[in-house]
């Protein structure tokens, strides 16, 4: 699954309201992109739904553990960055944002 605010950009302290169909032309891509990851995990026998959701990614992926009944979370990280390390990471606010384990998978080093 993959969750994003499609209405706004916030950069700094400046919030941008993208047109409809710049936001319709970015939701095809990353559907797109979804499924080309779906279909090399199915193309060696894992079963795998992809869902595009709108929101901030805690809250996304609570309601969605929330409707499907999820008995745990995998997350991605990636090493962290300095905002990082001050703001918190988005692994962070899901752990925080479900009810059930949540498994975190760092990014192998290069």
């Amino acid at each position: 699954m993959h969750a994003w605010r499609p209405s706004e950009i916030t950069v700094i302290d400046t919030t941008l309201i993208v047109p409809g169909d710049l936001q319709a032309e970015h939701a095809d891509n990353l559907l797109r992109h979804l499924e080309r990851i779906a279909e090399a995990y199915r193309a060696a026998g894992v079963k795998v739904t992809t869902r595009l959701l709108d929101g901030e990614l805690a809250g996304a992926v609570a309601e969605l553990v929330t409707e499907t009944g999820a008995e745990m979370v995998v997350v991605g990280t990636s090493l962290p960055r300095m905002i990082t390390r001050i703001l918190g990471s988005s692994a962070s606010a899901v752990i925080r944002a479900v009810r059930c384990p949540v498994l975190v998978v760092h990014e192998p080093h290069a």
